[in-house]
Order: C-alpha cells, then sequence, then structure tokens
C-alpha cells in the first residue's frame, strides 16, 4: 500500500497495533492457561494464529491488516505463553535453564532464518501465508498428545489427580520405570497421589486476581515486570539508534539477534555459578550504562541532523524545520523538489 512519505506513520501504527495483541493476549490467554490449562491454550492458539496469519495474507486494506495484525499477535502470545509455562513444568529444576536457553536459541535461529526466507520469496503476502503453514505443522501436537501433555503441576494444583496421575505414570514407562515397585520416595508419590484422589475431589481453579493477596509473588512480579519495561523500552530505542542515516534493516536485526543469541550464551555460563540474583543485578548495570551511552548518541545525532538541515539536499524540502532527524521513513524527502512531492 507505499506506506512511505506522507503514509509512514502507518507502519508504526501497525507495529503497536501487534504489540497491543500482544500484551491482550498474554492478559487474556495467560488467565486461560490457568483457567482450561496449557495444553489446551496452546492448541487453541495455534489453531486462531494459523488462520489469522492466512488471512493476514489475503488482507484487501490495510485497517483490515491493521485488525488482523491485532488479532494474531494475542493468538501468538497465548502459543508462546502456553508453551513457556509447559516447559517449566514439564521440565526438572536441575535442567530447566538449559532447556530455557535452547528455546530461546531456537527463537534466535528463526530471527536469523527470516530474512534468508523472505528474500527468496520476494512478496510479503507469500512470505505470511508460509508463516502461516509453519505454524500449522504445529497443529501435530494436537493428534498427538504424547508430543505435547498437559501439565502435571497444573492438573495437582487444580486438584485433578486423575489425570495427573494417568500423565505421571506414562512419564514413568516412557523412562523404563514401573511406578508399582520403585525405591521409597517414589511409593511415597503413589501414596501422596492415592490419598489426594480418595473422595473424587472436584477440580479448584486459582484466578490471577489470588496474586493480590501473596504480598511476596505479586512484590517480585511488579519488580521483574518494571525491570523488563525499562529493559524491552531501552531495547527499542537501542534498535533505532542502530538505523542509519540511510535506510538498511538488516544490520541493526543481525546485530540484535547475535547479542541475544550472546546474552543466552552468557546466562547459561553463568546463572547456575553465581545465580540468578547477581546475573539480574549485572544486567540491570548494564541497562543503565547502555541508556547512558544512547543518551550520550542522541546528543550526536541532534548535532549531526542540524547539520543535515543545512545540507544542499534539504533545500527543496518545504518541512526542513520540523525535520529534528531524518529518518528512514522521511528519508524520501531528501533531494525532492515540492513539485515532486
Amino acid at each position: 500500500w507505499n506506506l512511505v512519505c506522507g503514509d509512514g506513520w502507518k507502519v508504526p501504527l501497525e507495529q503497536v497495533s501487534h504489540l497491543l495483541g500482544w500484551l491482550l493476549g498474554c492478559v487474556v490467554l495467560g488467565a486461560g492457561c490457568d483457567r482450561f490449562g496449557r495444553r489446551a491454550v496452546f492448541v487453541a492458539s495455534l489453531v486462531l494464529a494459523t488462520g489469522l496469519g492466512a488471512s493476514e495474507a489475503l488482507a484487501a486494506s490495510f485497517p483490515t491488516l491493521l485488525v488482523l495484525r491485532l488479532l494474531h499477535g494475542g493468538t501468538l502470545a497465548g502459543a508462546l505463553l502456553a508453551l513457556y509455562l509447559a516447559r517449566l513444568e514439564l521440565c526438572d529444576p536441575p535442567h530447566r535453564l538449559a532447556f530455557s536457553v535452547g528455546a530461546g536459541l531456537f527463537s534466535v535461529a528463526g530471527t536469523l532464518l527470516l530474512p534468508g526466507l523472505a528474500a527468496l520469496v520476494q512478496d510479503w503476502r507469500l512470505l505470511q501465508g508460509l508463516g502461516a503453514l509453519m505454524s500449522g505443522l504445529l497443529l501435530l501436537f494436537w493428534g498427538f498428545p504424547a508430543l505435547f501433555p498437559e501439565s502435571p503441576c497444573w492438573l495437582l494444583a487444580t486438584g485433578q489427580v486423575a489425570r495427573a496421575r494417568k500423565i505421571l505414570w506414562h512419564f514413568a514407562e516412557a523412562s523404563g520405570v514401573d511406578p508399582e515397585d520403585s525405591s521409597l520416595e517414589e511409593n511415597s508419590l503413589v501414596t501422596e497421589l492415592a490419598m489426594l484422589s480418595a473422595g473424587s475431589p472436584q477440580p479448584q481453579y486459582q484466578s490471577p486476581l489470588g496474586l493480590l493477596r501473596t504480598q511476596v509473588t505479586w512484590r517480585n512480579g511488579l519488580i521483574l515486570g518494571f525491570s523488563s519495561l525499562v529493559g524491552e523500552g531501552i531495547r527499542a530505542s537501542f534498535r533505532r539508534s542502530l538505523a542509519p542515516q540511510v535506510p538498511t534493516f538488516y544490520l541493526p536485526y543481525f546485530l540484535e539477534a547475535g547479542l541475544e543469541a550472546a546474552a543466552l550464551i552468557f546466562l547459561l555460563l553463568t546463572a547456575d555459578r553465581c545465580g540468578r540474583r547477581p546475573v539480574l543485578l549485572l544486567g540491570t548495570m548494564a541497562t543503565g550504562l547502555a541508556s547512558l551511552l544512547l543518551l550520550a548518541g542522541a546528543q550526536q545525532s541532534l548535532q549531526d541532523a542540524d547539520r543535515l538541515r543545512r545540507s544542499p539536499l534539504l533545500r527543496g524540502c518545504p518541512r526542513q524545520d520540523h525535520l529534528p532527524l531524518l529518518s528512514p521513513s522521511d528519508s524520501c524527502w531528501a533531494g525532492h523538489t515540492p513539485e515532486q512531492h
């Protein structure tokens, strides 16, 4: 739809729409994970994400695309959130960090492969359709529950002991262990599950508002959420500051992916050795230092922009007094006369 020059503001609008959908998806589908289970929300989100992704490829107008991006962002957030929760709950604590870092590295690999796929297809609609097809392939989890079982932790927390016992027994048999003839610790687990399932207890679901009654969890969640807010804001500013005056997409894109991979490897090497809290403190200090560097870079950019206003390139631009910085979306103004606009 030629979203440049006068219509360039629609590009950030589309990005904000996607992020807003992501936020709403985390809130709504996150509560759904606690109410309906991790597997149910994951499969439902994948079904919706596949349909909405294919619909984006067929969007006939920008407003339609805007709405579809909002809904698509929400479903993607629900799928990734359910997958994240299930990964933490299905993995034992000693290996949880390694599995989380491995998942992050797979995400980085997808980020690095996406520009190559875009260069091959040369059409955004076809690229969007391929993305929907790939998400549709993940629906194999729907037909094979053993590939993605429900979280026993969630089942036990909601009082669904019979289902949890069935899944735990399946895990034991897949590992070559007989739950009925095992060690003392495992026999105590069998006894405890039998006691919990006595009397056919009804499921008891938790509400997200229950966090307000747990001061420690609520406080820690607020602190970590605020840290994430500041970190993502500085990350976005850093990514924008990497963009040179002449628009090039790939350098900031690949640099950001490379830094994310380096951070994941650093986390894998240090978190178990030094602890989570020191690594978090170090990351916070690095974030503060990055914000100071961004501030210094912004001052230099203002000076460069002031010199750019006096350049003959913008002599024919009628809005040169309103260009504090020449962003990629505004670069089409340079070197054109008012009649050409």
